[in-house]
């Protein structure tokens, strides 16, 4: 995406929960929508998520979630990631 469109996001109500039954820990957030974005072939191929510490050179990836209905082709409106309902990433 161009930068008139691109912005980087912060989780909100981001929680963390043991998964029992599963042995694993989920991390999820509220869903991040990005208003406006430029209509024509833009595609929004996947969302990276990372650790912001105190600059790029300095903030790890830690995924890139490319599945779960990426890649979004842009229309000139809103677009809404939505979050599998069983977290974002699971730790295990």
């Amino acid at each position: 995406m161009d930068g008139a469109n691109y912005a980087r996001k912060t989780f909100a109500s981001q929680t963390l929960t043991k998964d029992a039954p599963n042995n694993r820990s989920e991390f999820d957030a509220d869903d991040i929508t990005y208003t406006a974005l430029g209509a024509g072939t833009r595609q929004v191929a996947g969302a990276l998520i990372y650790l912001h510490v105190t600059n790029d050179a300095d903030s790890p990836a830690i995924a890139y979630i490319d599945d779960g209905g990426f890649p979004i082709i842009a229309n000139g409106g809103d677009v809404t990631i939505q979050w599998n309902g069983e977290g974002i990433l699971h730790f295990g």
